[in-house]
This record gives structure tokens, sequence and C-alpha cells, in this order.
């Protein structure tokens, strides 16, 4: 298990076929729901500027998704859930939903993940297959993006920063927002999030009762996730106002809108400039940027290493043969996980191609076992507490010069 990394669509086109498999060996995928919306977008531009057409472009991008990746939850739901009591964890890890809750032969309570639309969307797109509605959701984004302009939201935020105040850099704009959040009652800042996320107002009086029932006098602790949303929003859009930052590129709508995802990740990477100039401002301290030009030459001399043993991962499958970095190699990579995991050098390297096939073969009857003959419970544990987590999974054979699975497995039909 590596690290919960976010990648933006700028980072994965750079990147070829063959260097996106190290996303799936080192690390866990959050792919936001932003990427599969932006990259929908793109289906109604024609012709990509290689002179492709646009579904081949799309297509080939799908492959480099990891397929082992989880979409996180959409921030809007997680954001009115916050404000409404529903606690929302921000430690790194990703937030998922649709598992079901069933009892193992054993008794034990686990939660059993089909895939998800979106990774079942990917799979049709591998093939350059989109449904109509997904070409109807791409026209209606760009022809949104078209229209959009930010004078109604920094019409709002002009009334909120004084006329005389000089804000000249980014650290001064982030003091500013950081004060107004401290001394600004509820009523206006319950408004504020609502209004730059869109939500429905039917919410606020509950929100509102929710507060004055709590007793809270922090709204940070009362909804830490709306706090970090409105904290950012709040920012972003003074930058704009005093023109630090453009308010000529609609596209910053869904830039801005990846950072919302940078709590449930170790590492956000971007090849981005508006990410690059402000997520560092907003990571955690034990939570990592990293600039897209850097993690791909990390993947490039990566590429470049393990091609000594293509031999033995196209026997094994590239998914058996390393779960960590190369240790006699050091570059961003092993720079990740030195600081997410300070003793990974350490433990015992993790490897599946030495393993006892006896042993092996019991595991899998008991997975099998726990999979096919578990019955579904109510008990409503809570995900802290449940014994196992089953995800299912369909992977490529072969990405690029890689392959992934074991050879002789897509002829077994046990292997799903």
């Amino acid at each position: 298990m590596g690290p919960t990394i976010i990648f933006d669509k700028s980072f994965l086109q750079s990147i070829s076929v063959d260097e996106s498999v190290f996303l799936s060996q080192f690390f866990i995928t959050n792919v936001t729901p932003l990427f599969y919306i932006e990259t929908l977008g793109d289906l109604d531009l024609g012709d990509h500027k290689s002179g492709k057409p646009i579904s081949k472009v799309i297509s080939e991008l799908s492959k480099k998704v990891p397929d082992d990746s989880e979409p996180n939850v959409f921030h809007l739901r997680l954001i009115l859930g916050d404000l409404l009591g529903y606690k929302v964890e921000m430690d790194g890890r990703m937030i998922i939903t649709g598992g079901e809750e069933k009892t193992d032969p054993d008794g034990n309570i686990g939660l059993f993940f089909k895939e998800s639309s979106e990774q079942l969307a990917l799979r049709r797109w591998h093939g350059g297959e989109f449904y109509e509605i997904e070409r109807d959701i791409s026209h209606g984004w760009r022809e949104m993006l078209s229209n959009m302009n930010f004078d109604s939201i920094l019409g709002i935020i002009k009334n909120i920063v004084p006329e005389e105040l000089k804000l000249s850099n980014s650290v001064q704009v982030l003091e500013f927002v950081d004060n107004f959040l401290k001394t600004t009652k509820i009523d206006l800042l319950l408004y504020l999030i609502l209004e730059l996320t869109g939500l429905p107002h039917k919410h606020y009086q509950k929100m509102l009762n929710r507060w004055n029932d709590g007793n809270f006098n922090d709204f940070n602790k009362f909804a830490p996730y709306a706090f970090y949303i409105l904290r950012l929003n709040l920012f972003f859009y003074i930058c704009m106002l005093r023109g630090l930052e453009s308010k000529n590129r609609p596209s910053h709508i869904i830039d801005l809108a990846y950072l919302y995802y940078l709590p449930f990740c170790n590492v956000f990477v971007s090849s981005d400039k508006l990410h690059k100039r402000i997520a560092p401002l907003f990571i955690r301290p034990n939570q990592m940027f990293v600039y897209g030009v850097e993690l791909k030459n990390g993947f490039a001399v990566l590429n470049t290493y393990y091609e000594k043993y293509i031999d033995e991962i196209n026997e094994k499958g590239f998914i058996s043969f390393a779960h960590q970095p190369p240790k006699d190699i050091k570059n961003i990579v092993s720079d990740i996980w030195d600081f997410i995991f300070p003793n990974w050098r350490d433990a015992k390297p993790s490897s599946l191609l030495n393993r006892d096939p006896e042993e092996d073969k019991k595991l899998l009857e008991h997975l099998k076992n726990v999979q096919n003959n578990s019955v579904k419970s109510s008990t409503n544990i809570p995900t802290d507490q449940v014994h196992h987590i089953v995800t299912t999974h369909k992977f490529l054979v072969q990405k690029g010069k890689w392959r992934i699975l074991p050879k002789g497995i897509e002829n077994n039909n046990d292997s799903k």
C-alpha cells in the first residue's frame, strides 16, 4: 500500500502509458470527479491539436488511469453533509461510497464494493465508446465554461474586503481571510459558503440551528471540510479581485475545484501553474505538493530501471513484481515514500514473487469463500470497525511495454 495520490488531467496527459504503470505500483490513486468531468468536456472539441480524433485521445488518456483507482465522493455532497453534522475525515484517505455490508461465513462483517460507474465508463472509453448522455454532458460543460464570468461572485467578495486595504501578495490575502473567518458571525459565513459553492439555501436554517444547538464558537470545529472550502474560495476570489489571479480564464473554476480534494490525499501532483501557486499554501504539514514534471521525470527513470527485469516481469506480471520503489534509486518517487513512510527502507521488501504456492492457494480459497458466501447484513457498524473490505477491479493485461498480470491469467476462469 503506497501513499494516496491525486493527480490532475494535465499531469496524466504529460506521462506515457509505460510511465503510468508506476501510479498503480507505488501509489493509491484517488481520482477526483473533476477529472472525469474535465475529460468528458473534451468530447465537444472535435479533433485534437495533434490531428487525432478527440475520441482516440480520450481513449489513450483513459488507459493511463490506474485500473485499481477509486473515484472520490463529489465535493458538494461532502460539504453539505459536513454542514449538517455528518463527519468528513480529512486525513489523507479518499472517501468512497456504495459499499454493501455483509457477514462472512466466520461471522466477520465486511464492506463489499462493486465497480463504480466511473470505472465502468473508463473501460468503455478504452475502446472509444461514449454514451450519448456523455456527449451531452460534454457540450453542456463547454457551453458553461464559454459563458462563465466571475462578476457576480466578485461582487459578493468586494463587499467583505475594505477597499482601502492593501493586499499585494498571496500571503497577505491568506492572512486577511484567516482573520475574517475568526471574526465574522456564523450567519454570514453560512451565507458565503452556500453562495460560493452553489448549494441550496433551503438548508440554511437547519445548519444555523445545528450551530446554536451545539453551542459552537468555531466554524472550523463546526464543519471542518466546509471551513476548508470557504477558506480556499475566499482566498482565490480575493486574489482574483485584487488582480493576483486572472478573472479572464473560465478554466480556473475547474482548476480550483481540484484543490477541493486536497484533504483526501498524501500527495497532490499537477502540471498546472495555478495549482503550483496555490496548493502549497493549503497542504497539511504531512502532505506534499509535487509539480508534474518532477514526477514524470521520476517515472521516466523507473521506466528505464525496470527494463533490465522485463523478461521476469513479462512472466510474473508487474502487479506482482514490486510494491515499493527500488531502494537503490533516489528520485522524487523515493523522496515521497521517505516523507510519507519514514521507515519503509527498513521494512522487508514487499513482493509476491517468492510466496508459497500452497499458502496462496489456501488464501485464494478463503477469499472465494468470503466473496461467494457472505450474506447481506445491516448492523451499520462504523467503517473503521469492519473486519475486511472487498473491492472489485478489472485490469488490463498489458499497458504499453509492461505486462501487468501474470502470464496465462487471461485463460484462467478464476482470474477476475
